[in-house]
């Protein structure tokens, strides 16, 4: 049975601005008190203040990491250069090569960049739970897949799980309530772009 009070945060928040101003105009038919009228008001504040909060700490969040990795190609990128060049500088010590760490006469690990994942497709298991699919699209061992997901109509994309395999099982999905799945591929520090979302529930 579907819950009267939404779970997405925005809606959530409307939702009790609403019951506070029907609350308000209402007072007396409904035996509340003008204590109990401020409580309400108080909490939907705070409710405000800690959302506002987390809106902002998640946006950073994001850029954080994003920043992080362009600094690690960039760092990974200029330790790679100057390694090539010693490698094959005349007269120079294998022990100061095996002290930088450099693999002293093998050539450098080729860098395989991550790719989006694509062909993702979504149904719902016999039990329920929702699972998805996707293929691989030429990633390599080690590639974990970030799974994301998004209720319709107005939420925000966030992370359910992640995994090495290339399928995943939503065990917690809002019965009969549609929403869209997207995944990314991660490794080494490095994220794709995320892959289409596919909306499931809609028409179910």
């Amino acid at each position: 049975m579907a819950d009267f009070i939404p779970s997405n945060d925005r809606e959530f928040l409307v939702w009790s601005q609403n019951f506070l101003e029907v609350a308000t105009e209402f007072q007396a038919d409904l035996g509340l008190t003008p204590t109990q009228i401020q409580d309400i008001a108080d909490l939907i504040g705070n409710f405000v203040n800690d959302l506002g909060t987390s809106e902002r700490l998640t946006q950073q969040a994001k850029i954080a990491v994003h920043n992080k990795n362009v600094s690690h190609e960039a760092l990974e990128e200029h330790l790679r250069s100057l390694a090539r060049q010693y490698k094959v500088k005349p007269g120079l010590a294998d022990a100061i090569l095996m002290a930088l760490r450099l693999t002293v006469g093998d050539k450098q690990p080729t860098h395989h960049a991550v790719v989006t994942p694509e062909n993702v497709m979504v149904h719902m298991e016999a039990d329920g739970k929702v699972h998805i699919e996707w293929n691989s699209s030429g990633n390599t061992a080690g590639t974990q897949y970030i799974i994301e997901k998004r209720k319709l109509p107005a939420g925000e994309y966030v992370i359910i799980g992640s995994t090495p395999r290339r399928s995943f099982t939503d065990t917690t999905p809002d019965s009969g309530a549609p929403a869209s799945y997207r995944i990314s591929a991660q490794r080494a520090g490095d994220t794709s772009a995320p892959s289409a979302g596919v909306t499931f529930g809609i028409d179910s």
